[in-house]
C-alpha cells in the first residue's frame, strides 16, 4: 500500500512508508546479535542495511518535495 502510494506520489504514503519501515528496522535487529546461524544473522543484517538506506533516501529533502498531496 505504502509503495503504491508512493509511486502515486501521495504525502500520506510518505508517513506510512517511515512506519512501516521503523517497525522492519526494530523488528530485524535483533536477529543479528541473536541468529541461531550466521547466514541468518548476515540476512538480518542485510535486511537492517537495506531498510536504513530506505528510510534515508525517503528523508531525503528532494524526495520529500516531489510529494503533491
Amino acid at each position: 500500500m505504502a509503495a503504491v502510494g508512493l509511486w502515486q506520489r501521495h504525502r500520506w504514503a510518505l508517513w506510512l512508508a517511515i512506519g512501516v519501515l521503523a517497525l522492519s528496522i526494530l523488528s530485524t535487529v535483533p536477529g543479528i546479535p541473536f541468529g541461531p546461524t550466521p547466514a541468518i544473522q548476515l540476512a538480518a543484517f542485510v535486511a537492517v542495511m537495506i531498510a536504513v538506506v530506505d528510510l534515508v533516501l525517503l528523508l531525503r529533502p528532494t524526495s520529500r518535495a516531489a510529494l503533491t498531496t
